[in-house]
């Protein structure tokens, strides 16, 4: 991660109770008794036929009572385990517990549950209109982007972005938020609230995060991975100009000029990070892509000389990594442009001539060296 983000409270998180209450009652329950199975506030929509509520809890509810007094007590550890979110990312000593060693039919139904509850009862009015819930998922995806940006804080640069609520039968966009932990191997936390926040369909997409576990990335062994709502996590890249002497000299075509690495390589947490979401590839493609028209764009706009380009650098990067969290990119253009800052006058001056800019020459000597170079003395 490239900054830390702060929870935003949010009403629609009595679902996940409404989870828990269901799942703990029917460890005891016999009979499906839906006044001792869910809160009374909820049962107007468990009772409403317009949706699959009571389908989709009774389904799994059938399929508990079919199982024995220990492997009940087992569930109620595997529901209370996946509510624990930032201990699974921060902690790789505490378990890792699933559902393998339950029925197939069991998992399934879970696992339905849990989709159901996210991509569809969240978003109906019936829910969201509820005495005790204030808040939708739009709200609260706005609240979020007021508190911590507009930005993604796994890859510094895409704007968060709305999906469709299902992909093969829905037109209509929502707010896209990401199981953190997936919700196919946690099931339980498919309404956790700390297991659901904003991310780019760059980074969610199936090429990078998709619905790989950062906690476990590494098969059969368990990492420590960054919790987005609580890990120190700024300063987790480090950029480098680096120029090759004879591109410089020769004034050959520039094209990779910056590297990107991790700032701490052996650090656990930014090796997950990166293995997850391709990170250091993908900011090392973007920047060295996109340097030479940001340039254009923002500093060599009218002729300079090079001790008032470095300052318009300084300037620069220090103004888009205020705005990190709100302008595309900004987080990498301000490294970028600080770090070419602090470059000698040849290289800086080699950078610039690799996009078809000369810098105005400071004095007569330096006038007469650029025009010979160009063969006009």
């Amino acid at each position: 991660m490239l900054w830390t983000v702060k929870q935003t409270q949010t009403s629609l998180s009595y679902l996940n109770d409404v989870l828990a209450h269901f799942i703990i009652r029917s460890r005891s329950e016999s009979k499906y008794f839906k006044k001792r199975l869910f809160p009374e506030s909820f049962l107007k929509i468990h009772d409403d036929k317009r949706n699959n509520v009571r389908e989709k809890f009774k389904t799994v509810f059938d399929e508990i009572n079919k199982l024995g007094i220990k492997q009940r007590r087992k569930l109620i550890c595997i529901y209370l385990n996946n509510q624990k979110v930032e201990r699974l990312c921060l902690d790789k000593n505490f378990p890792r517990k699933n559902l393998s060693n339950f029925p197939n039919d069991l998992q399934t139904a879970i696992k339905k549950l849990g989709e159901y509850l996210y991509s569809s009862v969240l978003q109906q009015s019936c829910f969201t209109d509820l005495p005790n819930v204030n808040d939708t998922l739009r709200t609260h995806w706005t609240n979020y982007k007021n508190a911590n940006g507009r930005i993604c804080c796994f890859c510094g640069i895409n704007k968060y972005t709305e999906q469709l609520a299902n992909v093969e039968t829905s037109k209509q966009l929502r707010p896209a938020f990401d199981h953190y932990l997936p919700k196919e191997k946690y099931p339980f936390a498919s309404v956790n609230f700390n297991n659901l926040i904003p991310i780019c369909d760059f980074c969610n997409g199936r090429r990078f995060k998709g619905s790989i576990d950062p906690c476990e990335y590494k098969k059969q062994t368990s990492t420590h991975a960054f919790y987005p709502f609580g890990s120190l996590a700024y300063g987790s890249l480090s950029y480098k100009v680096e120029l090759n002497l004879n591109q410089i000299q020769g004034r050959e075509e520039i094209s990779d000029i910056l590297d990107v690495k991790l700032s701490k390589p052996k650090d656990e947490q930014q090796c997950t990070w990166n293995h997850v979401f391709k990170v250091i590839s993908r900011v090392k493609g973007h920047i060295n892509e996109c340097y030479g028209s940001w340039l254009q764009t923002d500093i060599l706009t009218t002729p300079h000389n090079l001790e008032h380009l470095k300052k318009l650098l300084e300037d620069q990067g220090k103004a888009n990594l205020r705005n990190r969290k709100n302008l595309e990119s900004a987080f990498h253009k301000g490294f970028t442009y600080l770090k070419l800052s602090q470059l000698d006058d040849d290289s800086l001056e080699a950078i610039f001539d690799s996009i078809g800019y000369l810098p105005v020459p400071d004095n007569d000597k330096q006038l007469h060296d650029l025009l010979k170079s160009i063969d006009m003395v």
